[in-house]
């Protein structure tokens, strides 16, 4: 994979301490599926959000600023969304449990 042990860990335990910061999207109009489709889920279950992680304090906020310019994934990024690639908003962890949407 493109991160070692040691980066995944670090973005886990970044993760793992801002936990009480998630926002579980039940509202069904924040919901990116359509009712009784494959991802929709059980219908009660939200997606949750997990954002601000470029604003966490130090070491948190680490990983997820190298992924953003980490020289192995630029190019993906520049295919993606063209040379000069720029946040248009802040990115997010979305985090999953069983019956959630996606």
């Amino acid at each position: 994979g493109v991160f070692s042990e040691e980066e995944v860990s670090k973005a886990n335990d970044a993760i793992d301490r801002h936990l009480e910061d998630v926002i579980e999207r039940q509202d069904p109009s924040l919901r990116n599926t359509r009712e009784k489709t494959p991802l929709a889920g059980d219908g009660e279950t939200g997606r949750m959000d997990l954002g601000g992680m470029l604003g966490w304090e130090q070491p948190y906020c680490d990983p997820f600023r190298k992924m953003l310019a980490d020289p192995r994934l630029a190019p993906y990024y520049n295919s993606l969304v063209g040379t000069g690639y720029r946040l248009d908003h802040q990115p997010l962890v979305i985090l999953q449990e069983k019956g959630s949407e996606g």
